[in-house]
């Protein structure tokens, strides 16, 4: 787990204040709702930050796209940056704020 770690002993420095929930999958297993709702803090608590990561097509299902604008002069890709919130976080009720696709 990329920074697993870093994070794991972040947690433990921090009195309660962060907690992480690594959320892996074996051969044909999917990360859906159910294991979302069970590993996650409801949305609208205090403490809901879900990070999403992966391939453009996984964090699109989890939270939406991310969006790059084309520069029409050069016709270069810019940054990534949020797009909007969609798929299963949107479904489940988590708002945009608490959810940060990279």
């Amino acid at each position: 787990v990329l920074l697993g770690p870093y994070l794991t002993a972040l947690e433990k420095e921090s009195n309660g204040i962060f907690r992480h929930r690594n959320v892996i999958t074996g051969d044909g297993d999917r990360i859906d709702a159910a294991a979302i709702s069970a590993a996650m803090p409801p949305p609208g608590t205090e403490d809901a930050l879900i990070l999403v990561c992966g391939t453009d097509g996984f964090v699109a299902g989890m939270g939406g796209p991310l969006v790059r604008e084309v520069d029409a002069a050069t016709g270069k890709r810019g940054p990534k940056r949020q797009g909007p919130l969609e798929g299963v976080l949107s479904d489940l009720g988590y708002a945009a704020e608490e959810v940060y696709k990279f």
